[in-house]
Parts: C-alpha cells; sequence; structure tokens
C-alpha cells in the first residue's frame, strides 16, 4: 500500500502485432503455439514531492487456439524468453 499523498497506478499493454510460429514444437505436449506477441506491465509510482519512479516489463504471450484455452485463446502473459523479457526499462525522475 502506498504512503499516504503517493500515487500508484498499473497498466498493460499488448503489442499491436502478432507473429506465427510456424517452426515451434513442444516436444513435452505435442501442443506449441501459432501465434506470439509481447504484453508490457507499466508501473508508475509518484511521490508527493513530485519524485516518479516508472518501471516496464516485457513478457511474451501465447496463442494457442480456441481448443486449448477457454476464451480468447491466448494464454497467461508471463512467459519468459532470455534477453527480451523481463523488465526492460527503469526511469526515476526528482
Amino acid at each position: 500500500m502506498p504512503p499516504a499523498g503517493d500515487d500508484t497506478s498499473i497498466k498493460i499493454r499488448r503489442s499491436i502485432l502478432s507473429w506465427p510460429t510456424p517452426f515451434d514444437f513442444n516436444f513435452m505436449t505435442g501442443h506449441s503455439p501459432s501465434w506470439k506477441r509481447h504484453l508490457y506491465y507499466e508501473l508508475r509510482w509518484k511521490k508527493n514531492t513530485g519524485a516518479t519512479l516508472d518501471m516496464i516489463w516485457r513478457y511474451e504471450q501465447f496463442f494457442y487456439g480456441q481448443q486449448l484455452i477457454p476464451g480468447n485463446g491466448w494464454g497467461s502473459g508471463f512467459m519468459t524468453h532470455e534477453g527480451s523479457t523481463g523488465l526492460i526499462q527503469v526511469a526515476i525522475k526528482e
């Protein structure tokens, strides 16, 4: 919980472009995503003094199709890929 006078927000954005993955294959389950896209999680913390902390994480989200995941077919947005996902930006302004 932020201290009194601080303002915090979390925003989730999806990348505009998705990309097909025709050559991906999961040897354990036999099911592979047919599409992938990035999800961005943004945290903004503004202190009552005016100082701000902005952090952005990027993760991959997989699309498996309607038969595997109920709803719209997109899986959870926390898939990692070494070198391109995780915390990607931190900005502190006073």
